[in-house]
């Protein structure tokens, strides 16, 4: 490239042919994408906000295990008749469906966003929260249970 070469493709104004697209930085290729990976407006959010929902789903994911582990005996009182081996199952459900679904969940993480793998979690147990309320036996509780495990490692 001779110089006069250079100094003319640095002239070329950004969204201009020959110059980067418009919303490129100017020292990206012209069919880069602008935004990132997620394809997102390149804004970043503010880190205050970012980390004050994270720690609340993380208090909620840990809350949550927590409560299941104290409140076992009231369980099997409300659940007449279960043993103590089906109401472990409430439990074991969740390190269960954890480990098997860790690597997947994190590779649907990185195709759709972290933003919306979040959110998706959150419904996923909130619903799953619902149903293990609602559940009409110790059974049902333990499938609602291990529902909810996926919706808790965002």
């Amino acid at each position: 490239m001779s110089p006069s070469d250079a100094q003319t493709a640095d002239s070329v104004a950004p969204g201009e042919p020959g110059g980067a697209p418009s919303g490129a930085p100017s020292g990206a290729p012209s069919g880069a994408p602008s935004g990132g990976p997620s394809g997102g407006t390149g804004r970043a959010a503010p880190f205050g906000a970012v980390f004050a929902i994270v720690a609340a789903g993380v208090a909620m994911s840990n809350l949550d295990l927590f409560i299941v582990n104290v409140a076992l005996p009231q369980v099997g009182d409300h659940f007449a008749g279960a043993s103590l081996a089906s109401l472990s199952w409430i439990l074991n459900a969740y390190a269960v469906v954890f480990a098997a679904l860790l690597v997947p969940a994190g590779g649907l993480a990185d195709r759709a966003g972290a933003k919306r793998a979040y959110l998706l979690g959150i419904a996923v147990f909130t619903l799953a929260s619902v149903a293990c309320a609602v559940a009409p036996g110790v059974w049902w509780l333990v499938a609602a249970a291990s529902c909810r495990r996926p919706g808790r490692r965002r």
